[in-house]
Parts: structure tokens; C-alpha cells; sequence
């Protein structure tokens, strides 16, 4: 039987006693070693899977805005309209770097046609979190209409970070919703001058995956089934909710079927550097050949699964509907995750190689990568009814679904 408590104990382990692991650093060497001996304690064979990637580090970031006459003051209420002031961020992951000033021009959600208004090129593009597009998105719109920056502000009132996945040749930035909205309310009144300055570094970090794997006794050519979270957070964050609570599911999972007689093989991956673009899993399937990827029967993954009022799964939508059907059961509702959502976690590399895979997630999470994802936050009961559902999940694939 799944342990909740069991389940809530590793991801305090993770996020409190270790605390924030982003890729790279000891802290997330410290959170791999600690699954390994987990999952190694359950009787799985456990592979560590190394692999490199470009790290980044934020030098120096500042942007300063000069405020028009009769605007209302930003971020730090000091300066005097018409004065220079600060406003308070975060360059992007794989932001580029560079010193640039012009005019504070507002670029919606930054869509290819919020940058068509004249007088863009050149122009630090104020652009708004949301509708359904990734930041690296924005950031690639912005640079092919000739914006010198471009500053992304939050859909909540918090500053947050994020990562664009790839390097990009102009300043992106990161502020709170907050400040974002008081410079678009100044920027209606009058024409507002910005100058970023941003210096980033990149380089070869290296960090890993972790591979448990039981055997069902049949033949290689068998079918498996893998089950997957991710265990990296973001540098500000204890990372409780993302990913601590989808790392215990994994683990208490791995428990509770170490010595069920399936019938198929059983893969468990905790995944390495998804903050940085699903690096980990785009890893693992790529080393993967056509044969080992045609015997891989599902993927479960595990994202975000502690917090919040309502259990979504999306991806192929014959797992979907079977897990509709096993909450039920349970007396569980679980929703269908809308499309601008399910594809952005380590499922998504699976799906690619044609691998029918489904991702767990609880919304919302006002917490999300901040300093305040911690454990006291996590619920328990959310743990137990996504993991059960989980098992009895795997438990229908292994049996033929």
C-alpha cells in the first residue's frame, strides 16, 4: 500500500534537509546520491547516468527606468518622476548578455504580431507571462523583430525566474507582476526610457540522471514500463512542491512494486536538469535505439503533485482516459490538462519518440519557484491519491491495459 507518510519524508528529505538542487552543483549531486541509495535499498539495479550541459551564471543584472512626468513612481517609490530608478530582476536562464537603453515598448504576450507595432526594432520589449507560449518563444519573436531586450513580467504579482531553454542573442529578463504592470501604466502615459545592463557567463556543467531498473525475468525483448519525475529545483527554491513531491511518488512507487509480480520490466528515472529545458530526459530517450524504444509500453511522469486543488493528466489520450477511469473509482476526480500545458515537463521527450506517455500534475501553486516552496506546504493526502493512482495505473499497462 502507498505511504503517504512514507512519500512526505522523502520529500522533506529532499527539499529541507538538502534543500534547493539546481543542476550541477552539490546540493543536486547530494539529492542523487540519496535517490540511488533509495532506490538501491528496494532491490533495483540503479544506474547513474552522467551527462553535460551549458550552466549559467548571472554575473550582473540591472535595469533602470526613467519615469515620465505626471507617472507615478515604480518599484522603489524613491525616485522622482522624470528621475532614473531601479526596478528589481532576474536575467532568464541563457539570457544574452549586453548594456542597452531605448524606449520601454509594450509587446502584449510577446507573439510575433505584438512586435509588428512601428518602432519596435531597437525598442526593450515589456512583455507579459502567459497564453500559452514558453519563454523561449517570447525571447525568439523579440529577437527576429529587431528588440534590443526584452523584459518578461510575471503573471502573478511575485518576481520569478525561469529558463529559455537555449541561448539567445539579446537580454531577457525576468520581474515580478508587480513592477510589470506599473511600468506598463507608466508607459501608457508617456515614453519611458530603460537601460538593461547584463552580463552572463556559460559553461560545461555536469550532472546526472538515476536509473532504477527491475527486471520482470523475461526475455530483454520484453515490454517496459517507465515512471519518471525529476529531482533539480530552481536556485531560489527548497523545490518542495517542484519536484520534491514528484521524486517521493516516484520513490514510494518504487517501494510498493519492488516485489509485485508484473509481468514487464520496470524503469524508474529521476531526472536531472528539467529547470534547464528537460535535459535529462531528452538524455535518456536519446540514448535510447529504435528497438529499446519500441518496447517501452507508457511513461508516467511525476510533476508538481503536492500542492493544489485539482489532479490533471494530459499526454496520449488512451492513458488519460484509463486514468480518468481509475480515479473515479477511487472517488477521485482528474481533469485534462489543456494543451499550452501538457507537453512541458520530462514526458515530452517520450511523446516525441512516439512513446505513450501521461503527466501528473496538481494546479495551482502560488508558490511556484519561489523561495516559499517548502515542505509544510506539501499535502499528503495529495501524495497518497496520485501515487495509488500511479500504481494502479501500471499495474493495468503491465496486464495489457
Amino acid at each position: 500500500m502507498f505511504s503517504a507518510a512514507a512519500a512526505l519524508a522523502h520529500a522533506t528529505h529532499l527539499s529541507t534537509a538538502i534543500g534547493p538542487r539546481p543542476a550541477g552543483l552539490a546540493s543536486s549531486s547530494e539529492a542523487a546520491s540519496y535517490i540511488a541509495a533509495t532506490l538501491a535499498s528496494y532491490g533495483y539495479e540503479v544506474e547513474r547516468q552522467d551527462f553535460s550541459f551549458p550552466s549559467f551564471e548571472e554575473r550582473r543584472v540591472s535595469v533602470m527606468v526613467s519615469v515620465p512626468p505626471g507617472a507615478t513612481t515604480g518599484a522603489t517609490g524613491s525616485a522622482a518622476a522624470g528621475g532614473a530608478e531601479p526596478v528589481e530582476a532576474h536575467a532568464l536562464l541563457y539570457s544574452g548578455s549586453g548594456t542597452v537603453s531605448g524606449r520601454l515598448a509594450l509587446a502584449g504576450f510577446g507573439r510575433p504580431e505584438d512586435y509588428a507595432a512601428p518602432g519596435m526594432e531597437g525598442a526593450i520589449a515589456l512583455v507579459e507571462r502567459g497564453a500559452g507560449l514558453t519563454f523561449r518563444e517570447k525571447a525568439e519573436a523579440a529577437a527576429a523583430a529587431g528588440v534590443a531586450a526584452v523584459i518578461i513580467y510575471n503573471n502573478t504579482p511575485r518576481l520569478f525566474v525561469g529558463s529559455l531553454q537555449a541561448p539567445m542573442p539579446v537580454p531577457v529578463l525576468a520581474i515580478s507582476g508587480r513592477d510589470g504592470a506599473r511600468l506598463g501604466e507608466q508607459a501608457l502615459r508617456g515614453t519611458v526610457q530603460a537601460t538593461v545592463d547584463v552580463d552572463v557567463n556559460v559553461a560545461e556543467l555536469q550532472t546526472e540522471n538515476i536509473v532504477g531498473r527491475r527486471r520482470a525475468g523475461q526475455p530483454a525483448a520484453g515490454r517496459t514500463i517507465v515512471a519518471g519525475a525529476h529531482y533539480d529545483s530552481v536556485q531560489v527554491s527548497p523545490g518542495a512542491n517542484d519536484n520534491a513531491s514528484g521524486t517521493a511518488v516516484l520513490l514510494e512507487l518504487a517501494r510498493v512494486l519492488s516485489h509485485e509480480p508484473l509481468g514487464v520490466d520496470l524503469t524508474l528515472i529521476a531526472f536531472g536538469a528539467e529547470e534547464l529545458g528537460l535535459l535529462g530526459s531528452a538524455h535518456f530517450v536519446g540514448q535510447l535505439n529504435r528497438a529499446e524504444t519500441g518496447r517501452v509500453a507508457a511513461m508516467l511522469n511525476f510533476d508538481m503533485v503536492g500542492v493544489g486543488d485539482e489532479l490533471l493528466a494530459g499526454g496520449t489520450s488512451r492513458l488519460v482516459q484509463l486514468t480518468q477511469e481509475i480515479g473515479e473509482a477511487r472517488g477521485v476526480r482528474v481533469g485534462r490538462m489543456g494543451d499550452g500545458f501538457a507537453n512541458r515537463s520530462d514526458h515530452a521527450p517520450f511523446l516525441a519518440a512516439g512513446v505513450p506517455s501521461i503527466f501528473f500534475s496538481v494546479m495551482d501553486d502560488p508558490n511556484y519557484h519561489t523561495a516559499d516552496d517548502r515542505a509544510e506546504h506539501i499535502s499528503a493526502r495529495r501524495l497518497e491519491e496520485v501515487g495509488a493512482i500511479g500504481a494502479q495505473l501500471i499495474r493495468r499497462l503491465a496486464r495489457g491495459g
